[in-house]
């Protein structure tokens, strides 16, 4: 029941880094991932959150960040 939650939580944060961006607040964008990568480890196995976490460095001036995410084997068929 536990995990059900945490990734709940996960979604939910992901949402909002989402809301963010679509706001043009990448770097409030940026710091929800970070919050989530810092309390789920595992997101990094994601390529949605490599994408959003990418461009939310990107668009944040944060450039070897956002290459280094980017740069992910499951995002260059993209």
């Amino acid at each position: 029941m536990q995990g059900q939650n945490e990734i709940r939580q996960s979604a939910s944060l992901l949402t909002l880094a989402k809301m963010y961006m679509s706001n043009a607040l990448a770097p409030e964008s940026l710091g929800v991932l970070s919050l989530a990568a810092q309390e789920r480890p595992d997101l990094w196995d994601s390529p949605e959150f490599n994408a959003l976490y990418g461009v939310a460095s990107a668009l944040s001036y944060h450039n070897e960040d956002a290459f280094a995410a980017l740069s992910i084997d499951e995002l260059s068929t993209f």
